[in-house]
């Protein structure tokens, strides 16, 4: 999901809505009310974001470009839909503080791997240590790496002299996606799978516990 995010665009014609609770990829209706001011209503919500239009100067050509006012300015991906509903409200606090306080964002998604451990071990614990056990049961190393790098970066964000993503807001972005591709192979994949094998026919899955049981 999070690879395929469409941030909004200043006069794009289709983009994901910047309104919390929608995020749907809509169609965008533009109007502009004054010359300083530009308006798009989202197809999907009714949703009406406002942009600041203005002209800059590019060598003997002038171009005009806008920078989204309301709602609260974010490049951030909405999350996944199978992200837990009690972790969903850090989630969206993360991505609406994003584009003002890049580190608090990071440490909010710390939090959310934290609970997404939880979640997953069904238990609660120390975020390392969690992160090792999921290792023990199978974990991708891919998905090993996204938790350890939002565990790590977030935690580093918060203290003086290690890591000042003030200065690299484009590092909390790529946090966004690392917490959404966790949501898509850790809950998602799984999830679809059992869907699948529970779907086979009666007699089949009878045949199937019995050949594990034999061996």
């Amino acid at each position: 999901m999070s690879k395929d995010y469409s941030p909004p665009i200043f006069e794009g014609e289709r983009f994901h809505c910047p309104f919390p609770g929608c995020g749907a990829f809509a169609q965008m209706m533009w109007s502009r009310p004054s010359t300083e001011a530009c308006i798009a209503e989202c197809a999907s919500c009714g949703g009406k974001s406002i942009w600041r239009r203005y002209v800059v100067a590019s060598g003997l050509n002038f171009l005009t470009k806008g920078t989204l006012l309301y709602p609260t300015a974010t490049l951030a991906p909405p999350h996944h839909p199978d992200l837990p509903e009690k972790i969903k409200p850090d989630y969206e606090e993360a991505r609406m503080i994003s584009a003002q306080s890049p580190r608090a964002a990071a440490a909010l998604l710390r939090l959310c791997v934290q609970k997404l451990c939880n979640h997953l071990l069904k238990k609660e614990g120390d975020i390392n240590t969690q992160i090792g056990e999921l290792v023990k049961l199978g974990l991708p190393v891919k998905i090993q790496r996204a938790l350890d790098s939002v565990r790590v970066i977030g935690n580093e964000s918060v203290h003086p002299g290690t890591m000042d993503l003030n200065d690299t807001p484009e590092l909390t972005i790529v946090l966004f996606r690392l917490v959404n591709l966790i949501v898509q192979n850790c809950i998602t994949d799984p999830n679809e799978a059992d869907d699948i094998f529970n779907s086979l026919p009666a007699n089949k899955l009878l045949g199937i516990e019995a050949r594990d049981n034999k061996s």
